[in-house]
C-alpha cells in the first residue's frame, strides 16, 4: 500500500471517528438526562472516539482513553471529579510505561489535579501519596525537559504544603531545600533572558542615539551580567558586549571616569574569553587599544601607553599565525601610533607607523581596495609625526592609483595634510579628487 493510501485510510478513519463520536456524545448526554444508566458510558467511549480522531500523530488507545476521562472530569466536581482523575491517572501510567516521553508529563499533570481535588475534598491522607507520586513524575521529566522545571517548583510546594498539614516535619527541610535549588535555577534563566533583553534594547538605543535612554538600560543589563557569569560562564560573551556598551554611552555622555572603569571591567571580560576561546583574541587586543586610549585623555599616561603595547603584541602574535589578521594590525597601528604621538612618544609613535603602512603597502598589492586605508593612514600618519616623505609617498598614491581612491577619501586625506602644513601636496590631492 502506498504512502498517498494510507494517508487517505488514515484521514477516513479518522473523520469516521469524529462523526461517531459527536453522534454518540449527543445521544449519551440525552441517555443521561434522561437517567438512562448507560448515558455516562456512552457520554466517555464517545469522547474518547472525538479525542483518538483529533489527536495528532498515532492513534494512542491508553492516551485517548485517559484524555476522555480528564475531559469529562473537568466538567464535574467534588467525588465524581476526583473518580475521573483516578481513572485518568491510571491510564496515564499505563501509556507512560510504554511511552514516556510523552506519557510522564500527561501523567504528572493528571496527579496534580487529583491532588487539588484530594486536597479540596478534605482528604489530605490520601492526598500525600498522589503529591509524592507527583513529585518522582516531574523529578523524570525534567531529566530530559529543563523547562519543566517551575512544574516540579511547584510539585515540591504542594507536597510540602500537604505534608506540613499531616504534621509531617521530618522531609520537609529536605524537600523545601530542593525547591529553593529548583527555584533559583529558573530566576537565574529569568534573569539570563532579562539581561538579554536589556542588552538588545539597550543597543537598539544606542543606534537611534538615544544616549540618555540608553545609560540606565546599559547600567541594568551590566549589573546583572556580574551577578551571572560567576556562575555561568557562557554568558561571558554577552557581558563582555554589554559592557563595552555602556562604556561607550558614558564616554559620548561625557562621563570620562565611569567611561574608563566600565572600559576596564570590558578587557577583564576579553581576558577571561580569550583564555576559553582563543578567537576572542581580536576583539581583547581592540579592548585594549581602546583602554590605551581612555586612560591617556584622562592624563593616565603610563597606564595607556602600557595597554597599547599589550594591544600591539597580541596583534603581532595573531599575524604571525595568520595572515587573515594583518589589516587588524594595520588598522591598530594606524590607531595606536596617533595615540603615542599626542602624548609625546614621537619616537615609537612614528615606528609604529612605520609597521602599520609595511603591512597596508603588501595589503594594498593584493587587494586595490586598500589604497583607500593606505592613503588614510598615510594622512593620519604625517598629521602626527610632520615626516615629510610621508606626505610625499601620500601624493605618490593619489597619483598611481587615483581610480582606486573615492572622493571621500582623498578629501579627508587632502584635510589632514593641510592641518599638518603640507599645503602643496594637500592641493595636488584636493585637485584629484575632482
Amino acid at each position: 500500500m502506498t504512502a498517498a493510501v494510507k494517508g487517505r485510510r488514515d484521514t477516513y478513519v479518522r473523520i469516521g471517528m469524529m462523526a461517531v463520536g459527536d453522534l454518540g456524545v449527543v445521544g449519551g448526554l440525552a441517555g443521561w438526562i434522561l437517567g438512562w444508566w448507560f448515558g455516562h458510558l456512552l457520554v466517555t467511549l464517545s469522547l474518547v472516539l472525538l479525542i483518538a480522531g483529533m489527536w495528532p500523530g498515532k492513534f494512542r488507545p491508553r492516551r485517548s482513553v485517559a484524555g476522555g476521562h480528564v475531559l469529562i472530569g473537568r466538567h464535574l466536581k467534588g467525588v465524581e471529579a476526583l473518580d475521573s482523575a483516578r481513572k485518568a491517572a491510571h491510564h496515564y501510567r499505563k501509556f507512560a510505561a510504554r511511552h514516556p516521553d510523552e506519557g510522564l508529563v500527561l501523567l504528572a499533570g493528571t496527579l496534580d489535579w487529583q491532588r487539588a481535588l484530594l486536597r479540596e475534598l478534605g482528604r489530605h491522607e490520601e492526598a500525600e501519596p498522589v503529591a509524592r507520586e507527583a513529585v518522582e513524575t516531574w523529578r523524570e521529566v525534567v531529566t530530559t525537559d529543563s523547562s519543566r522545571r517551575e512544574n516540579l517548583s511547584k510539585a515540591l510546594h504542594h507536597l510540602t504544603g500537604t505534608l506540613a498539614g499531616l504534621n509531617r516535619e521530618g522531609e520537609l527541610t529536605t524537600l523545601t531545600e530542593e525547591a529553593v535549588v529548583v527555584q533559583r535555577s529558573l530566576v537565574a534563566t529569568q534573569q539570563v533572558l532579562l539581561a538579554l533583553h536589556l542588552q538588545n534594547l539597550a543597543t537598539q538605543l544606542r543606534r537611534t542615539d538615544r544616549w540618555e535612554a540608553a545609560l540606565p538600560v546599559a547600567e541594568e543589563a551590566a549589573t546583572l551580567y556580574r551577578r551571572l557569569v560567576p556562575t555561568d560562564p557562557d554568558l561571558l560573551e554577552n557581558a563582555a558586549d554589554t559592557t563595552e556598551g555602556l562604556a561607550t554611552t558614558l564616554r559620548r555622555l561625557e562621563r570620562p571616569l565611569e567611561a574608563l572603569q566600565s572600559t576596564q571591567e570590558w578587557v577583564e571580560y576579553e581576558r577571561t574569553l580569550a583564555d576559553r576561546v582563543p578567537d576572542r583574541r581580536p576583539e581583547l587586543a581592540e579592548a585594549l587599544r581602546v583602554l590605551g586610549s581612555r586612560s591617556a585623555n584622562l592624563h593616565r599616561t603610563e597606564d595607556g601607553i602600557a595597554s597599547w603595547r599589550e594591544s600591539l603584541e597580541l596583534w603581532r602574535q595573531l599575524v604571525s599565525e595568520s595572515e587573515e589578521h594583518r589589516a587588524g594590525y594595520a588598522d591598530a597601528c594606524n590607531l595606536i601610533g596617533h595615540g603615542l604621538g599626542v602624548v609625546g612618544e614621537s619616537t615609537e609613535s612614528l615606528a609604529v607607523f612605520r609597521t602599520g603602512l609595511d603591512v597596508r603597502r603588501t595589503l594594498a598589492t593584493l587587494d586595490s581596495r586598500q589604497y583607500d586605508d593606505l592613503l588614510d593612514d598615510l594622512a593620519r600618519a604625517t598629521q602626527t609625526t610632520l615626516v615629510p616623505e610621508l606626505a610625499a609617498e601620500a601624493v605618490a598614491v593619489a597619483r598611481e592609483h587615483t581610480d582606486a581612491l573615492t572622493a571621500e577619501t582623498l578629501s579627508r586625506a587632502a584635510d589632514r595634510l593641510r592641518e599638518a602644513g603640507f599645503t602643496v601636496e594637500a592641493e595636488e590631492l584636493s585637485a584629484r579628487r575632482s
